[in-house]
Formats: structure tokens, sequence, C-alpha cells
């Protein structure tokens, strides 16, 4: 029999908003100690908060431990953390109707990589990312159909985020688009 998902509470929520906070002004403090001060950088901190979780998800050992400090998670990693994940993205892009947050999640996998079939589901149903198949070695049509994925979805203000030395072997890539 399959077991029904742990309900999510507001108790959970803020205590995941407060994780994903943490990580999040530590990250722009680095971000901001690295970055000359002639240069604009944007970042967004729960977009890498969120698809980190989800790689948690899909770790083991002392790469799942990392990341559930890095995020302080106390060791909480099982299948409740993508669940608030998941329920704490879709709380903010509602969180005020008169102004318009997208997140656009995506989980890009090269043809010739099996990623497990749990992972995909955990990343699509949880993340509401888009799945999409690419071949890593004809990288600039990889690019090309990530990048017109990504403007589709933000209605043309994100341009470019992939380029073919990125998508160039990569076996899999998780890509977060908010504006």
């Amino acid at each position: 029999p399959e077991i029904a998902p742990t309900p999510v509470t507001q108790d959970d929520l803020e205590r995941l908003a407060y994780s994903f906070n943490d990580f999040g002004l530590r990250l722009l403090a680095r971000v901001a100690t690295a970055t000359s001060a002639t240069r604009s950088v944007a970042v967004a901190p729960v977009a890498i908060a969120s698809e980190l979780a989800l790689i948690l998800k899909g770790a083991g050992g002392t790469t799942a431990t990392t990341l559930a400090q890095v995020l302080h998670l106390d060791g909480a990693h099982g299948v409740h953390v993508n669940t608030i994940a998941g329920a704490l993205l879709a709380e903010l892009q509602q969180a005020d109707p008169a102004a318009s947050l997208l997140i656009a999640n995506s989980l890009w996998v090269d043809q010739n990589f099996a990623v497990a079939p749990n992972f995909v589901s955990l990343a699509r149903d949880q993340f509401a990312a888009y799945v999409g198949a690419i071949d890593s070695t004809a990288s600039t049509t990889a690019s090309d159909t990530i990048n017109d994925w990504i403007r589709a979805r933000t209605d043309g203000k994100i341009d470019k985020i992939a380029t073919a030395s990125i998508v160039n072997r990569a076996a899999l890539l998780l890509i977060s688009a908010i504006y």
C-alpha cells in the first residue's frame, strides 16, 4: 500500500523558510565579499536553496550530510523536506496578489545518462519542475532548447541561462529561473 504524504503545517513552512533565509544570508555575504564593488550580480538564494534541497534527496553519505548542514536542515533530508520545500515555493508565488513572482524549475537530463525515476518524479511532483531530455554532445542545440524553454516560461524576461560550454558533456542540469 502507498503511504500518504505527511501534511505540511505552518510550522513546517516557517522552519524551512528560516533555514532557507539563513542559507540565503550566508550566501549573499559570500557573494558580496567575492564580487567587485563595480560589478552587479543577481542571485536568488531561495532558488539555490530549493535546488540544493532537491539534490539532497538524490544524495547519500557525506554529500547528503554536508548538504543538510549547509541548508541547516538538522539531518532531516527525507521526502518531507522536499514536500515542505515544494509547498514553500508554491506559497511564495502566491504571497502577494499585487506582485508577480514566477519560479520556473527545470531538470535537463542527457539522453545517455540514467536518472532514478523517483528523483525525476520528485522534481516534477514536489518542485513543479519541467523534465526534459537533451543531447549534451550537441551542446549548442541543447543550450538553445533550454534557453527557449526559459524564455517561454519567463515571458521573455530571461533570455539566456544556458551556454554551450555549460551544457557540453553535462549529465544533468538543474535550472531555476525566477522573475
